[in-house]
């Protein structure tokens, strides 16, 4: 039952993929002069928002708002501007059971995205830390590298 829970969980996620908006999409993203971050550099930030098209998009949205009910926000969510270190596992490791996010209760699979690098998961962390009036501290490669090595 957990395998058929895994792969339907797989391919919803997969057609919710497909059916996401393409890279060039001009879609509500947050303007580069709105973000503030503390640190880092635009260059920074333009990687970071091209990887959160690319993986994180379809399931969080344009706004960081993600699904009500389904895909925990990204915009004023504590998990985000908390913990760097939590925030690199969830994405390093996946997230499997329910969590409360602004008292909503998510219990939707969010997958391991362990195939990325820890620049790529680096700039596009950094990026939601510092979007949709997220302030928090960037995230450097090294601190995902040191969490990856380490394991769960």
């Amino acid at each position: 039952m957990k395998h058929f829970k895994l792969l339907l969980t797989t391919l919803v996620f997969i057609l919710l993929l497909s059916c996401g908006r393409s890279p060039d999409s001009k879609t509500a993203l947050p303007d580069q002069n709105s973000i503030t971050p503390d640190s880092g550099s635009v260059k920074i930030l333009k990687a970071g928002e091209d990887e959160y098209l690319k993986y994180c998009l379809t399931c969080h949205q344009a706004d960081g708002n993600g699904v009500r009910g389904q895909f925990p926000p990204l915009a004023a969510n504590g998990l985000v501007t908390g913990s760097a270190d939590s925030l690199v596992k969830i994405v390093l490791f996946g997230l499997e059971g329910p969590i409360i996010v602004n008292g909503q209760q998510y219990n939707q699979l969010m997958p391991a995205q362990d195939y990325l690098t820890d620049k790529q998961i680096a700039d596009v962390l950094t990026y939601i830390r510092s979007s949709w009036g997220n302030k928090a501290d960037p995230v450097s490669p090294d601190l995902v590298a040191e969490i990856r090595k380490k394991g769960k």
